[in-house]
């Protein structure tokens, strides 16, 4: 993923091109799919001068940085790869994958220095996972949840007798809701991430508890649609809001108009509440 503009960009644009291999395998109703990527690529995070860089932990004395074991190697041992069964019936879809893969971010292993320093050095650190996805429509409506769970991840914590880092397995899961009422086009979802075997020392929360709503309109014979889309981190009180309204000139041709709106004093979106603004996009797709 690309977030040197944090999650700005259309999702389409957040996401990294990558080289990879992909097989697919019909069976009826039924896909398998396997890829396999033969050279890992990490997050794009944003630069050391940036407005995105994200709020970094207070600590007790100077710190350095080792970038020595900040690069995973290119060779086939080091790829990844990821496995998918996927159903569509008629009462339901749902999807089962597993992959071996590496953690998208560096794990910032804490060494303490004989000159009362910190010594930090980013590794990246495999992380299995197992997930599903299901989706279903009731009534004009489509309830539909996904999940995930990671084994291993390392997480922050304040313990430096074990470089402050703690591995610990987590699940990522979330609910929503899509349902048109009259033309208007809403949705809402739940998503809860859950650290297993919690200790109180380490910097994430156990839970992290996040909502988005999403409502759209079309106008103007679907030329001009309006959208209004928010996401509340429930835990600290923050939010990011994101009214937007898009013109299609032409075929593929649209201007868009909006703002991104920060609002709380920390948390994902909170600590960002100084980068309020407007903008405008012209898109153009052929």
């Amino acid at each position: 993923r690309d977030l040197s503009e944090f999650i700005l960009p259309d999702f389409d644009e957040i996401r990294i091109g990558i080289n990879a291999v992909k097989f697919d395998y019909y069976i009826g109703n039924s896909t398998l799919e396997a890829v396999w990527i033969p050279i890992f690529q990490s997050t794009i995070i944003p630069g050391a001068n940036s407005i995105w860089v994200p709020k970094k932990p207070d600590f007790p004395m100077p710190v350095n940085y080792d970038y020595s074991n900040s690069e995973v190697e290119k060779k086939l041992s080091e790829s990844e790869i990821a496995m998918k069964y996927s159903y569509l019936g008629s009462a339901i879809d749902f999807e089962l994958m597993a992959a071996y893969m590496w953690d998208d971010n560096p794990a910032m292993h804490i060494y303490p220095q004989p000159d009362t320093t910190l010594l930090i050095k980013p590794e990246y650190h495999r992380l299995p996972l197992a997930g599903a996805s299901f989706s279903k429509a009731i009534g004009g409506a489509v309830l539909r949840g996904e999940g995930a769970y990671y084994f291993d991840k390392r997480f922050a914590a304040e313990d430096l007798s074990v470089n402050g880092i703690k591995e610990k397995d987590y699940a990522n899961y979330l609910v929503g809701y899509d349902h048109n009422w009259f033309g208007v086009n809403v949705s809402f979802q739940f998503i809860q991430e859950y650290i297993m075997n919690y200790e109180n020392d380490m910097r994430n929360d156990e839970f992290s508890n996040t909502m988005t709503f999403l409502i759209t309109e079309d106008f103007l014979r679907e030329t001009l649609r309006v959208e209004f889309f928010t996401y509340y981190g429930i835990d600290n009180k923050d939010a990011l809001l994101r009214p937007k309204v898009v013109y299609d000139i032409a075929d593929g041709f649209e201007v868009q108009l909006g703002a991104n709106i920060f609002a709380g004093e920390e948390g994902n979106f909170g600590q960002y509440d100084e980068n309020d603004m407007m903008f405008m996009k012209v898109r153009y797709d052929f």
